[in-house]
């Protein structure tokens, strides 16, 4: 039942878009209705995304945005066997910002997703009778590469030196082998960079 209710709110969704996107870059062989019609007659999360595929084929690039990411959210509920009644603003912010990013996926991927699966939840708000109302707040969407700037911005050149220092003169035991010795110095380093150094 969520597969055959998310794939008619997906098919309902995309069309919607194809009639309100800019149509100016479309081919000559391009037809909204057609593209609508073929899109409602789609039957699986598959066949929508190549109807996408097709339809972006013909200028409507922007499309390409909204079926990516909706068929990729699609898969993350079946694979954790959820459906559309599980998401929430929490639960589309975590699949965003961490999900996407345990993913390797860059920031405007995960940009493009929020802002293709925010509409799609509130279209379904407008013009479906579902179990729930979703009412999808904003949220940001994390900078990973800004994170780890941010991480390490305290420690000037001097803080580094005095870090190293400490690490290199920590009192080991004498019962302590070479292994034990390099992995205390693996610890110790990643305790300094996280800020543990800083704490103190």
């Amino acid at each position: 039942m969520m597969n055959n209710n998310y794939i008619n709110y997906a098919k309902g969704f995309l069309a919607y878009k194809v009639l309100t996107f800019d149509r100016r870059h479309v081919s000559d062989d391009f037809c909204t209705a057609t593209s609508e019609h073929e899109l409602k007659a789609c039957n699986t999360i598959n066949e929508i995304h190549i109807t996408c595929n097709k339809i972006a084929s013909q200028g409507l690039k922007q499309i390409s945005q909204f079926s990516n990411a909706i068929k990729k959210f699609y898969y993350h509920l079946s694979e954790n066997d959820e459906s559309l009644i599980d998401v929430d603003t929490n639960y589309i912010e975590d699949y965003i910002n961490k999900t996407c990013i345990d993913l390797g996926l860059s920031l405007g991927t995960r940009t493009n997703y929020k802002n293709a699966l925010i509409p799609f939840c509130t279209y379904i708000d407008k013009n479906y009778s579902f179990d729930k109302k979703f009412n999808i707040k904003k949220f940001k969407v994390i900078d990973t590469a800004k994170k780890r700037e941010e991480l390490t911005d305290w420690m000037d050149k001097e803080s580094i030196v005095e870090a190293n220092k400490k690490i290199l003169t920590y009192p080991f035991s004498k019962k302590d082998n070479g292994f034990e010795k390099i992995e205390t110095y693996c610890y110790l380093d990643c305790f300094y960079l996280v800020g543990f150094y800083q704490m103190k």
